[in-house]
């Protein structure tokens, strides 16, 4: 049995990944934000 990986698959996790990255990115900026204003 050969490995076979889904293009789509891997697409959509791709596509997961940035924007759980994203998300994580805007939480850090706001928080940079807030202590600043500190």
């Amino acid at each position: 049995m050969g490995l076979k990986v889904d293009i789509s698959e891997v697409i959509d996790f791709s596509n997961e990944l940035r924007s759980e990255i994203e998300s994580l990115i805007e939480a850090m900026t706001d928080i940079k934000s807030a202590i600043d204003h500190i």
